[in-house]
């Protein structure tokens, strides 16, 4: 017996049919609750992603902060600290203080060419640029706001910084008093001036990081700011909210950027691996080289242009959103596209030798098919394109 909303085709001719087919009417009642169960499901992938983003992002930058007010941050668990958000906001951030002060010092110190910079900051910008010596300079800007001129000062007197070092490494904390309301609101700006080699690491509540020529490893964590580096090694970048730009790198490691609330756009980048996740922006891709390129994004536009190397598996997915692929050079490539709704299109210019096509799939191969080329889409176009 079929279940409710279904049913079989109407009486016809009264000869037996020597090829019977059954015919399957699905209601309207039917057809909305399929839509309902499909964009459920849909949902709770994009839910199920976001927590596990947001989670891994800030269990990672407010874990290393210090203590801020009454809020130990080292013990938060990912979502869990969405109740304390705007407690921290307060504390870091206040549109009534209007009365401004600030106090200016730099710090050298010696911690070799290719020595650890580990940064911790609450609220404030952190810039690191490759100096032409082996000192590395830090420069700190504290500015304080509050109500009065006596509130920005205690602000500047209870708010501070630190320059720890060992003979290869330097620990820049910034310091918060345990006051619960305080009558100011202290940011602190970094500076830091260092040898290309230098490795660094960085945890940052609210403000953006500029790299420019660093070659050591990078670790960055945001929660709300940009990131921009250039001329960079082996990168690993996460912001909760804001764009994330790499330019030039190059390096035998790994290169992984991940943005929340963003877009990601990565210029001119070489690595053995490259993995880029966005959850609403678009990922942008121009000139990447590597053994393994993934692009991925929930909600927005995946555009890739890049020359194909034999063995390199290029894997591009958007949820919602069209997916742009433009590759030029001889190499050849087994291809899997795929869209739910949507078209794939692929250039004839390719000779794609087909095995299996269709509105929603297509699957071929060029030339040799030496390479890897993934395409897949949800809501959008596939497009590949021979430049």
């Amino acid at each position: 017996m079929l279940p409710a909303g279904f049913g079989l085709p109407g009486p016809g001719p009264q000869r037996p049919d020597p090829n019977p087919q059954i015919r399957i009417v699905i209601s309207p009642a039917d057809a909305q609750e399929i839509e309902r169960v499909v964009h459920r499901a849909i949902d709770n992938d994009v839910v199920r992603e976001i927590t596990r983003s947001v989670g891994d992002t800030i269990d990672a930058v407010l874990s290393q902060l210090p203590r801020l007010g009454k809020i130990d941050l080292s013990g938060i668990n990912g979502l869990n600290a969405l109740g304390d958000w705007d407690a921290i906001q307060q504390t870091v951030r206040s549109q009534d203080f209007k009365v401004e002060q600030t106090a200016r010092e730099t710090k050298t110190v010696q911690i070799g060419a290719t020595g650890a910079i580990d940064l911790r900051n609450v609220s404030g910008d952190v810039s690191f640029v490759a100096g032409t010596g082996r000192e590395t300079t830090v420069d700190i800007v504290r500015k304080s706001r509050g109500k009065t001129d006596a509130d920005a000062k205690l602000g500047l007197d209870r708010v501070t910084a630190s320059v720890d070092t060992s003979p290869d490494r330097a620990t820049i904390e910034s310091h918060y008093p345990s006051d619960s309301h305080p009558v100011y609101s202290v940011s602190i700006n970094y500076t830091i001036t260092a040898p290309p080699g230098t490795r660094v690491t960085v945890n940052n509540y609210s403000g953006s990081l500029t790299s420019k020529g660093i070659k050591g490893d990078q670790s960055i964590n945001l929660f709300s700011g940009s990131i921009n580096i250039t001329s960079a090694g082996r990168v690993m970048a996460k912001t909760v909210s804001g764009d994330v730009t790499l330019t030039g790198a190059d390096t035998d490691g790994t290169i992984e950027l991940n943005t929340i609330s963003g877009g990601a756009n990565l210029q001119q980048v070489k690595a053995r691996q490259i993995n880029v996740s966005v959850t609403s922006g678009d990922a942008v891709g121009n000139g990447l080289t590597g053994e393994s390129v993934q692009m991925s994004t929930i909600s927005g536009t995946v555009d890739y242009t890049g020359t194909l190397t034999k063995g390199m598996r290029l894997d591009l997915r958007s949820q919602s959103g069209g997916v742009h692929c433009t590759v030029s050079g001889s190499t050849g490539f087994a291809f899997t596209g795929s869209t739910f709704s949507g078209q794939v299109k692929v250039d004839p210019a390719f000779g794609l030798q087909t095995t299996n096509t269709s509105r929603r799939e297509v699957r071929g191969t060029v030339g040799d098919g030496s390479a890897v080329v993934v395409l897949r889409g949800f809501s959008g176009d596939v497009v590949l394109t021979k430049k």
